[in-house]
């Protein structure tokens, strides 16, 4: 079985600028940015740039998956909206890692990693069926 890994970056609170989606065209040559989303898929290679840095300086949603059942998904909040501390508080044990950058809050769930539970995602055709892409 070949690699796949799938990456979806969602602006939500506001659309980039034309400026912004200029600069994200490093991370891409070859898929469409918007500016409210960039979509990626990978079956060699990876992504260039830093999800992370995506998200605290453009994005407010960001998912991941790979065939080898890794996923990642991550929120950036306004911090007017959602301050620091009330995240922290219902962050119970290692359920998610909390931070502040800037004037946004980051949070990033974690998953659990067992037998069977994690599922992967086998084929570009899947990215129909991944969460963000019906839910945003």
């Amino acid at each position: 079985m070949s690699e796949y890994q799938y990456c979806e970056f969602q602006a939500i609170d506001r659309p980039l600028t034309k400026v912004e989606v200029r600069e994200l065209r490093g991370h891409s040559s070859r898929t469409p940015i918007t500016p409210s989303r960039f979509v990626n898929s990978y079956s060699y290679g990876d992504l260039r740039g830093n999800p992370a840095a995506c998200v605290e300086n453009y994005f407010d949603a960001f998912l991941y998956l790979a065939s080898w059942g890794r996923r990642r998904l991550v929120f950036r909040f306004p911090a007017d909206a959602l301050p620091l501390e009330a995240a922290r508080a219902n962050c119970k044990g290692d359920s998610a890692s909390v931070r502040q950058k800037s004037d946004y809050v980051i949070l990033n769930p974690r998953t659990r990693s067992s037998s069977g539970s994690q599922r992967a995602v086998s084929s570009p055709a899947e990215h129909r069926q991944l969460p963000m892409s019906r839910l945003l």
